[in-house]
């Protein structure tokens, strides 16, 4: 199933004129004129052209990047419940802050870490089953981005909602 996010200066759905997002499947190192496209099967547990251990330990699955925009999902597991059976607060924001870094160094994936500077988070509902979880870089300058996320259930209900400063930092060769 392609998805599809329409985000604007308004945030999630409300649209700007011309603006929108669209997840799909991509190839994995395709460069185009508002960034990379990457497909996130292009190898096995590669999330967005990197190995991420504590993204596989926790299943996160990377589904698409493209220009700005990030899609991934969080499937419930018994590992990563609390005590109502509900996937555990810090299991979906280890999911959005990945998510959020990601669109963070978006323009240069590969090249580009992103070291978390502030987080917020807010939980609306209980996370019952499988989540969606999508990002967008809001503002990106030389040094630091400003990136806001979603985490979403099936019926594109909005259970928690994240803002995140990051620190770009140039990765290691």
């Amino acid at each position: 199933m392609a998805w599809r996010a329409e985000l604007g200066e308004g945030g999630f759905g409300t649209p700007a004129p011309g603006s929108s997002c669209f997840f799909g499947k991509q190839q994995l190192t395709t460069l185009t004129s508002n960034g990379w496209n990457l497909d996130a099967d292009a190898a096995p547990w590669c999330h967005f052209g990197l190995d991420v251990p504590f993204m596989n330990h926790i299943g996160l699955e990377s589904i698409s990047l493209q220009g700005d925009c990030c899609h991934t999902r969080l499937r419930l597991q018994r590992v990563l419940v609390n005590s109502r059976g509900d996937i555990h607060g810090g299991a979906l924001m280890s999911a959005l802050d990945f998510s959020l870094s990601v669109v963070a160094r978006a323009h240069d994936p590969i090249n580009v870490g992103a070291a978390t500077i502030d987080m917020n988070t807010h939980f609306y509902e209980p996370a019952a089953a499988d989540v969606d979880v999508f990002a967008i870089c809001k503002r990106r300058g030389k040094r630091i981005a400003f990136c806001e996320g979603e985490v979403k259930d099936a019926q594109g209900n909005v259970l928690a909602a994240a803002r995140a400063v990051f620190k770009l930092v140039p990765r290691a060769p």
